[in-house]
């Protein structure tokens, strides 16, 4: 089909299924020869051209499982061969693609937002651009095509997800900076079995070139005769895998590791075989980092087969060999290099700028030098060096080390390069250091110690290494913390220098001295190394056992006993870490202590027997005797003692005092007889006191079993702190006594001692005190402290101890009291007055104190009968009738009242009650005065029963002390008074006058019964001024006032100066007769 006008489309189908298009020849249409879209499925194009069409020979774009084979799409002049766009199922096999476009945007096949495609056995030539382009696609297989001579790019995946490119024949690219295939922002690819030749014109250009793509791998390509890079990962290329590929003859790099402005990490390059290439066969640039290279096989190189810029990359098991220029440069940071082999390189092997690098077991032979090294701190390991010339040289490099390496050739410092070591390193060659440098040579020295005597292994040797006067290694017996000797006589072996080159070309040896010891004795030797050296010292066999030292004499000794006998009283033993088997008395008032852990006592009978006052024995481990120690004397201590394994009794004390023992450990303790003896941070399993033995202390020690037998006793001790408080504060400056059990412990001036007064917090020093008490018995009783202090008065507290505690006592502060006032003013008024004169009418003292009647002491006649039956008490003034608030009343005269004052004493504890009354079972009355919830009353009725009057005082006084109550009539007002003061008043009624009986204590028909005290009862015919009121018929009323900070007023006691105790209570009422002038 050719077009009339060179225009349109050659064969269009549109939303077409299952169509077959066969030895088409479609030609110079101005679009696409053949196009397929909108949902085109299922479409087969076989043995078809569409060649020298406008923009493509053929367009699916939408279109699903299209078959294309052994067609030909080319010569489109101005777009692609052929475009694929949103397909998917698309299969290309065995086309022709060539010479397509004029632009490097015109492609040979296009392949866009597409998957499932899969092109095979096609051949493309010639396009302007990129001969094959796969953009945002996944599932792509590209197998067996053979793609030339394009103007850029042979094959690009852009943006491309799980792809195949496998066993395609890709050559003759051009243009700038091309790849055979390149892969932008492409993951999970494999590029695999691909022959690569002669892509690109520069070493920009590469074989195979990755940027922005990760998780690709790149397998058993070859990629050779070309002036490209082979293989490029750059730009965030991450985490790729560049496996068994062939680079050969490539005028660029072999394998480049990043360029550009972003890093590319953790790739790993291994089993690649790189061949004379002219650049560097690895290269990694500086934003390379943490790759990995391994196992590749480098050789004839033009250049240097590793060059490293990037920091933290990992060479191991690489193998470089027949190249022209150094092997290996390094001039990253902290890069590994590990396991490589270098053979025959034609200059340095490897030439290290780096710092901070780290080598391991590689291999260089065959060349003229190995290691040049003008960086600092890298370390170097089992390294190989044989060469002709020089193995290793420095040049400005710093604190380099070799280690365990063997180095065949010269080693030459100059420049300044210092602090550099080799260490267990052989080397067959000279040395040269310029003025400016140093060298350091260093291998290990051992120092073995034998038995002198039986040549064997002597074990726990303490040694001071000294190297050139400076200590190198040391012991605890020196004043190290380094390891004595082990069980093979030897310590660890010790990387020293001994020999120097420091700014010049002869060498300085080391001079070394060695002190060693066993126990108390010691020896010094020195010798010198030139090599591996191990150092043997003899000790004499008597040093392996015991050394007891008199700390006064300076004489030693094999054995304790030895010592004790020469020894006088007063002197210190020193014994040293050993096994002493022996059983030593001691008479003397000795000291005998272990030097350190592993001083060990055993004895047939007792380990020790201590005769001697004032002996002290400490600091030993002390078994496998009848009896660890057995003590006679008085004022022993026993100290740091552990005691174990005795057929009888760990400690045993009989009838002596005053041992203490601190910080033993022992399975029993007997103490027989005697007694205060004190123990301290001790653990006894089983402790037996027999024998009356009393006084003894246990503080922070733990008992299994105490057998406490009768008479004997043993008491647990607590640390207590006794604090002062009150709640104004400390109580500071206090005089105090501590009781313990009743027992004083503590006692300041006051009560007769000289210990201290309280601090100013409120302290007393710490004391130790019993909490329980074994008192001839195995169940232990409790212990009572008491603290009595003088602070307003003698105040006392008592408690138990349990533990160690702060106990805090408060003090009761004194209350603030004062007399609030005297009454009546002056205080013997009352005392004056008489209770009788023209206008009383009856006067009741009640002071008869028994029988039935109570005269009237007016004169008047008006006596009382009281009954049913007698019932007295002691009275406000003399005696007072009793009212039992049932039965008991007295009965009085019949009286008709006007203006009148009635007062009485009255004291209860009641709530109701008649006082006063000629209240009947009428409807008149003309005087009740009465108790009504404790408050007094008085009432009258009016108007012959019409009305009654009354007042009620507001306020109780039924507090059980006595009280002066007083009625007032006049014909203008009528008042009711208490204790003097004015309660109630209001203007007089005129009060019915019929004639009643009065009675006091009950009313007269029987009702409302009076349960307290009446006395002192007067009948007025006048109303009465409150001056000439009976307030106390001799009577003064005191009133006290208090206050207290820390609780409450109980108790009150009222004292004369005269007359000594008054009375009590805060409101006093006593008599002005009793009270003595003054």
């Amino acid at each position: 089909a050719e077009p009339a006008s060179g225009s349109g489309y050659g064969i269009m189908l549109e939303d077409s299924d299952d169509n077959l298009l066969r030895n088409c020849t479609v030609s110079s249409f101005g679009y696409y020869g053949i196009y397929l879209y909108n949902s085109a499925r299922d479409n087969t194009i076989l043995d078809s051209s569409a060649d020298s069409n406008g923009d493509a020979g053929l367009m699916l774009e939408v279109a699903y499982n299209t078959v294309v084979r052994n067609s030909s799409f080319s010569g489109s002049p101005n777009g692609s061969g052929l475009i694929v766009t949103s397909a998917t199922g698309v299969a290309l096999d065995n086309l022709t693609v060539a010479d397509n476009g004029d632009e490097t945007s015109d492609y040979g096949l296009s392949v866009s937002s597409s998957s499932q495609i899969t092109l095979k056995f096609s051949s493309f030539s010639n396009n302007s651009g990129i001969g094959t382009y796969i953009y945002n696609s996944n599932n792509i297989v590209i197998y067996s095509n053979r793609m030339v001579d394009h103007q850029s790019h042979t094959l690009q995946l852009w943006t491309v997800n799980d792809a195949l490119v496998a066993r395609n024949i890709l050559e003759s690219g051009s243009g700038d900076v091309v790849s055979a295939v390149s892969l932008y922002y492409t993951t999970d690819t494999w590029i695999e079995n691909n022959s690569v030749t002669q892509q690109g014109d520069g070493p920009e250009d590469s074989g195979i070139g990755l940027r922005y793509s990760y998780g690709n791998t790149i397998y058993n390509n070859s990629i050779g005769d070309s002036d490209a890079t082979g293989i490029r990962l750059r730009d965030e290329s991450n985490s790729n895998f560049v496996l068994d590929n062939h680079l050969l003859r490539l005028k660029g790099y072999g394998i480049q590791v990043s360029d550009g402005n972003r890093p590319s990490l953790y790739n790993l390059v291994s089993g690649n075989i790189l061949e004379e290439i002219d650049q560097y066969a690895l290269y990694v640039a500086t934003k390379g980092a943490w790759n990995t290279f391994s196992g590749n096989a480098i050789s004839d190189s033009e250049a240097q087969g590793i060059g490293v810029f990037g920091a933290d990359n990992t060479f191991s098991g690489n193998s470089i060999s027949g190249g022209l220029a150094a092997a290996i440069i390094d001039d990253g940071q902290r890069n590994s290099f590990t396991g490589n082999s270098i053979d025959a390189t034609g200059q340095t092997a490897i030439i290290v700028y780096a710092s901070g690098g780290t080598y391991s077991n590689n291999s260089i032979t065959n060349g003229l030098e190995g290691f040049w090294i003008s960086g600092s701190d890298n370390h170097f390991v089992n390294e190989t060096v044989v060469v002709s010339s020089t193995a290793l040289k420095f040049v400005n490099g710093d604190n380099n080390i070799f280690r365990e390496s063997s180095l065949s050739g010269d080693v030459t410092l100059e420049s300044g390069s210092t602090g550099n070591r080799l260490n267990a390193t052989s080397l067959q060659g000279s040395i040269s250091c310029d003025s400016s440098s140093q060298l350091f040579i260093a291998d290990n020295i051992v120092v073995e110690a034998l038995n002198a005597d039986l040549g064997t292994p002597f074990t726990g040797v303490h040694l001071r290494f000294k190297a050139d006067g400076e200590v190198v290694y040391a012991t605890p017996h020196f004043n190290g913390s380094d390891e004595t000797t082990g069980a093979d006589g030897r310590i660890a072996p010790q990387m020293l220098v001994h020999t120097s080159y420091d700014g010049s070309s002869d060498p300085e040896s080391t001079e070394f001295s060695l002190a060693y010891a066993f126990h108390l004795r010691e020896n010094t030797t020195q010798f010198s190394a030139s090599g591996p050296h191990l150092e043997t010292v003899l000790v004499p066999d008597i040093w392996n056992y015991g050394l007891v030292q008199n700390l006064q004499t300076g004489e030693e000794y094999v054995l304790i006993s030895a010592a004790v006998e020469d020894a006088t009283a007063g002197d210190e033993l020193l014994v040293w870490p050993s096994l002493y088997v022996e059983s030593v008395s001691v008479s003397k008032r000795l000291t005998i202590t272990g030097f350190g852990p592993g001083v060990r006592v055993q004895g047939d009978d007792a380990a020790f027997n201590i005769w001697g006052n004032g002996v002290v024995l400490q600091d030993i481990s002390i078994s496998n005797s009848n009896f660890g120690v057995v003590v006679m004397a008085d004022n022993v201590t026993l100290a740091n003692l552990t005691i174990s394994n005795t057929t009888d009794t760990n400690v045993l004390l009989i009838n002596q005092t005053g041992a203490r023992l601190e910080n033993v450990t022992a399975s029993s303790l007997k103490i027989e007889g005697a007694g205060d003896h004190i123990l301290r941070h001790s653990d006894i399993t089983f402790i037996q006191l027999s024998g009356s033995t009393t006084g003894n202390r246990a503080l922070d020690t733990t008992f299994g079993t105490v057998d406490c037998q009768l008479g004997s006793s043993l008491a647990i001790e607590y640390r207590l702190t006794v604090e002062l408080r009150t709640v104004k504060g400390n109580g500071s400056g206090l005089d105090v006594e501590l009781l313990e059990g009743g027992a004083v412990f503590y006692a300041t001036s006051a009560f007769g001692g000289s210990d201290a007064r309280s601090d100013g917090a409120g302290r007393l020093p710490e004391q130790v005190v019993a909490g329980l008490l074994y008192n001839g018995s195995s169940t232990p009783e409790q212990v009572l402290t008491t603290v009595r202090v003088e602070f307003n008065g003698l105040q006392e507290s008592s408690f138990i101890v349990s533990q160690d505690s702060l106990e805090r006592v408060w003090l009761n502060l004194p209350p603030q009291v004062s007399i609030k006032g005297v009454s009546p003013s002056p205080a013997i008024r009352g005392d004056l007055q008489q209770p009788v004169d023209g206008a009383t009418l009856a006067w009741w003292p009640l002071d008869e104190g028994s029988g039935t009647t109570s005269a009237d002491g007016s004169g008047n006649g008006h006596n009382l009968t009281l009954g049913p039956t007698p019932s007295w008490a002691a009275g406000h003034d003399g005696s007072a009738v009793l009212f039992d608030g049932q039965y008991i009343y007295l009965e009085g005269p019949r009286l008709s009242l006007t203006t009148m004052t009635i007062e009485l004493w009255f004291n209860t504890i009641g709530s109701n009650g008649t006082l006063l009354s000629d209240k009947g079972g009428g409807t008149t009355w003309n005087h009740h005065i009465y108790l009504l919830d404790g408050e007094p009353r008085f009432e009258h009725t009016q108007n012959l029963g019409g009305t009654v009057f009354s007042l009620a005082a507001g306020t109780q006084f039924n507090d059980g002390s006595w009280h002066h109550l007083a009625v007032v009539r006049s014909h203008v007002e009528t008042s009711l008074w208490v204790d003097g003061a004015l309660r109630a008043s209001s203007p007089s009624a005129t009060p019915d006058l019929s004639p009643h009986d009065t009675w006091l204590g009950m009313s007269p028909d029987g009702s409302n019964a009076y349960a307290g005290m009446l006395d002192s009862v007067r009948l007025s015919s006048v109303a009465r001024h409150s001056g000439d009121f009976l307030i106390g018929s001799g009577t003064v009323i005191l009133l006290g006032q208090a206050s207290d900070s820390d609780g409450s007023v109980t108790n009150w006691s009222w004292y004369s100066s005269q007359d000594g105790l008054l009375g009590h209570g805060a409101r006093l009422e006593i008599a002005v007769d009793s009270l003595s002038i003054g």
